[in-house]
């Protein structure tokens, strides 16, 4: 499903501000939560994976709305929209290459495979600590816009 056109909006709004730069435009991202996304999120043990403009979410963090639209988790899709602009900005190799290299390089200083040393090592991905923190200042933000149009 395409990201809707109201929250396309507000994350355009959002990174503008982020960025200082009025001319920013969000690119068209998709999110999938079929039985393909299940498997994948549940076999990685993740919340969700970007690839370039493609957001797939383990399908427990979206809700079926009345109207029949699907809701992300917020914090959750403001984190993967922000790995979808660090894919646009570096290019998909160079963005692929210096995640795995950070992870790998993350992961040789723990000194072992264990999962604690792996979750340590994702962790503390340079994308990771960066889209962290871009989802809880659009999280913040969010509250703040809601709170003002009341």
């Amino acid at each position: 499903m395409k990201l809707a056109e109201s929250s396309r909006r507000k994350f355009e709004v959002f990174f503008r501000k982020q960025f200082k730069n009025e001319q920013f435009q969000m690119p068209a991202i998709y999110f999938y939560t079929g039985r393909f996304t299940q498997f994948l999120t549940t076999t990685l043990n993740i919340q969700g994976i970007t690839i370039r403009r493609s957001v797939f979410v383990k399908p427990k963090f979206v809700t079926l709305l009345e109207n029949k639209k699907y809701k992300i988790h917020v914090e959750l899709a403001a984190h993967e929209i922000a790995h979808v602009l660090q894919f646009e900005h570096e290019g998909s190799f160079r963005f692929l290459f210096k995640y795995f290299k950070s992870f790998a390089v993350n992961l040789k200083q723990k000194g072992n495979l264990k999962s604690v040393s792996r979750q340590q090592a994702y962790w503390e991905i340079p994308f990771e600590i960066q889209a962290r923190d871009i989802a809880a200042k659009f999280v913040e933000w969010n509250k703040d816009s809601q709170s003002k149009n009341l």
